[in-house]
Protein backbone atom coordinates (compact mmCIF):
# COMPACT_ATOMS: atom_id res chain seq x y z
CA UNK A 1 0.00 0.00 0.00
CA UNK A 2 1.36 3.41 -0.47
CA UNK A 3 2.03 5.80 2.01
CA UNK A 4 -0.90 7.80 2.89
CA UNK A 5 -3.59 5.16 1.98
CA UNK A 6 -6.67 5.37 4.50
CA UNK A 7 -6.92 2.05 6.85
CA UNK A 8 -10.01 1.19 4.81
CA UNK A 9 -7.76 0.81 1.88
CA UNK A 10 -5.19 -1.46 3.41
CA UNK A 11 -7.92 -3.84 5.03
CA UNK A 12 -10.60 -3.61 2.40
CA UNK A 13 -9.40 -3.71 -1.40
CA UNK A 14 -9.13 -5.81 -4.82
CA UNK A 15 -6.26 -7.91 -3.15
CA UNK A 16 -8.05 -8.73 0.55
CA UNK A 17 -11.70 -9.17 -1.51
CA UNK A 18 -9.78 -11.88 -3.89
CA UNK A 19 -8.56 -12.96 -0.57
CA UNK A 20 -12.41 -13.95 0.62
CA UNK A 21 -13.48 -14.77 -2.68
CA UNK A 22 -11.06 -17.52 -2.88
CA UNK A 23 -12.22 -18.79 0.21
CA UNK A 24 -15.80 -19.58 -1.63
CA UNK A 25 -14.28 -20.74 -4.80
CA UNK A 26 -12.07 -23.14 -3.64
CA UNK A 27 -14.97 -24.69 -1.88
CA UNK A 28 -17.33 -24.26 -4.98
CA UNK A 29 -19.80 -21.96 -3.47
CA UNK A 30 -19.19 -19.12 -6.29
CA UNK A 31 -16.50 -17.87 -8.59
CA UNK A 32 -14.05 -15.50 -7.18
CA UNK A 33 -14.43 -12.74 -10.10
CA UNK A 34 -17.84 -11.60 -10.41
CA UNK A 35 -17.81 -11.28 -6.45
CA UNK A 36 -14.82 -9.31 -6.84
CA UNK A 37 -16.22 -7.20 -9.16
CA UNK A 38 -19.09 -6.37 -7.48
CA UNK A 39 -17.89 -5.65 -4.41
CA UNK A 40 -15.57 -3.14 -5.72
CA UNK A 41 -18.25 -1.57 -7.03
CA UNK A 42 -18.28 1.26 -5.08
CA UNK A 43 -15.70 0.32 -2.56
CA UNK A 44 -13.50 2.82 -2.67
CA UNK A 45 -15.62 5.66 -1.78
CA UNK A 46 -16.51 3.94 1.47
CA UNK A 47 -15.18 3.97 4.44
CA UNK A 48 -14.25 1.29 7.31
CA UNK A 49 -17.34 -0.05 8.48
CA UNK A 50 -19.59 1.24 5.24
CA UNK A 51 -17.21 -1.33 3.38
CA UNK A 52 -18.02 -4.28 5.21
CA UNK A 53 -21.80 -3.49 5.01
CA UNK A 54 -20.92 -3.06 1.24
CA UNK A 55 -18.90 -6.75 1.50
CA UNK A 56 -21.94 -8.13 3.23
CA UNK A 57 -24.79 -7.06 0.70
CA UNK A 58 -23.27 -8.60 -1.87
CA UNK A 59 -22.54 -11.65 -0.24
CA UNK A 60 -25.82 -11.89 0.27
CA UNK A 61 -26.34 -11.55 -3.70
CA UNK A 62 -23.77 -14.69 -3.85
CA UNK A 63 -24.43 -17.12 -1.14
CA UNK A 64 -27.64 -19.14 -1.09
CA UNK A 65 -30.35 -17.32 -0.24
CA UNK A 66 -31.66 -20.17 2.19
CA UNK A 67 -29.89 -18.90 5.17
CA UNK A 68 -28.93 -22.63 6.51
CA UNK A 69 -27.62 -23.02 3.17
CA UNK A 70 -25.16 -19.44 3.34
CA UNK A 71 -24.32 -20.46 6.81
CA UNK A 72 -22.81 -23.83 5.56
CA UNK A 73 -21.94 -22.30 2.56
CA UNK A 74 -19.75 -19.57 4.97
CA UNK A 75 -18.37 -22.22 7.50
CA UNK A 76 -17.06 -24.51 4.74
CA UNK A 77 -14.91 -21.36 3.45
CA UNK A 78 -13.88 -19.80 6.60
CA UNK A 79 -10.11 -19.26 6.71
CA UNK A 80 -7.93 -22.08 8.90
CA UNK A 81 -7.83 -20.50 12.68
CA UNK A 82 -4.99 -18.56 13.76
CA UNK A 83 -2.19 -20.15 15.33
CA UNK A 84 -3.61 -19.39 19.62
CA UNK A 85 0.60 -19.79 20.30
CA UNK A 86 1.28 -16.99 18.04
CA UNK A 87 1.75 -13.30 19.84
CA UNK A 88 2.17 -10.88 16.69
CA UNK A 89 -0.72 -9.21 18.10
CA UNK A 90 -2.19 -9.44 14.08
CA UNK A 91 -5.87 -8.85 13.77
CA UNK A 92 -5.72 -11.93 11.85
CA UNK A 93 -8.46 -12.02 9.04
CA UNK A 94 -10.21 -8.52 9.12
CA UNK A 95 -11.41 -9.58 5.49
CA UNK A 96 -13.97 -11.98 7.46
CA UNK A 97 -16.06 -9.10 9.38
CA UNK A 98 -18.22 -8.89 6.81
CA UNK A 99 -19.27 -12.52 7.49
CA UNK A 100 -19.96 -12.05 10.66
CA UNK A 101 -22.21 -8.91 9.48
CA UNK A 102 -23.99 -11.20 7.07
CA UNK A 103 -24.86 -13.91 9.88
CA UNK A 104 -26.02 -11.04 12.26
CA UNK A 105 -28.21 -9.41 9.88
CA UNK A 106 -29.71 -12.55 8.10
CA UNK A 107 -29.96 -14.44 10.84
CA UNK A 108 -32.17 -11.83 12.81
CA UNK A 109 -34.45 -11.73 10.27
CA UNK A 110 -35.04 -15.46 10.41
CA UNK A 111 -35.65 -15.10 13.82
CA UNK A 112 -37.81 -12.55 13.68
CA UNK A 113 -39.51 -14.12 11.28
CA UNK A 114 -39.64 -17.52 12.71
CA UNK A 115 -41.26 -15.52 15.93
CA UNK A 116 -43.40 -13.52 13.63
CA UNK A 117 -44.71 -16.76 12.26
CA UNK A 118 -45.01 -18.52 15.42
CA UNK A 119 -47.15 -15.64 16.88
CA UNK A 120 -49.13 -15.28 14.08
CA UNK A 121 -49.92 -19.34 14.64
CA UNK A 122 -50.51 -18.89 18.37
CA UNK A 123 -52.76 -15.57 18.16
CA UNK A 124 -55.84 -18.02 16.56
CA UNK A 125 -59.02 -16.25 17.73
CA UNK A 126 -56.99 -13.24 19.35
CA UNK A 127 -57.29 -9.63 17.95
CA UNK A 128 -53.80 -7.49 17.99
CA UNK A 129 -53.34 -4.17 19.18
CA UNK A 130 -50.10 -2.07 17.89
CA UNK A 131 -50.38 0.04 21.04
CA UNK A 132 -51.55 -2.09 23.66
CA UNK A 133 -50.84 -6.07 22.76
CA UNK A 134 -53.01 -8.20 22.51
CA UNK A 135 -57.05 -8.14 22.91
CA UNK A 136 -58.74 -8.46 26.14
CA UNK A 137 -60.29 -11.75 25.16
CA UNK A 138 -59.55 -14.58 27.75
CA UNK A 139 -56.96 -16.51 24.80
CA UNK A 140 -54.73 -18.98 26.84
CA UNK A 141 -51.50 -19.66 25.99
CA UNK A 142 -51.28 -21.87 22.91
CA UNK A 143 -48.15 -23.37 21.08
CA UNK A 144 -47.18 -22.75 17.71
CA UNK A 145 -48.24 -25.54 15.49
CA UNK A 146 -44.98 -25.22 14.05
CA UNK A 147 -42.02 -25.13 16.25
CA UNK A 148 -43.98 -25.75 19.76
CA UNK A 149 -43.18 -22.37 20.58
CA UNK A 150 -45.64 -19.87 22.17
CA UNK A 151 -46.33 -17.17 24.55
CA UNK A 152 -49.57 -16.40 27.19
CA UNK A 153 -51.37 -14.39 26.12
CA UNK A 154 -52.22 -11.15 27.70
CA UNK A 155 -55.83 -11.00 29.35
CA UNK A 156 -56.03 -7.77 30.92
CA UNK A 157 -55.46 -4.62 29.13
Amino acid sequence: MAKGDSLADQLFNRDTVGQLAGHFDDVGVFSNDPFVTDVMNGLHDLELKARISHIADVLARHLPRDFGNASVAIYKALPPPLDPNLQDDSFGHVISAPLGVFVKIMGLKVILHAVSTCERRSLSGSRWNPQFGYSSTNTPWKPCSACGLGRPMKTTM
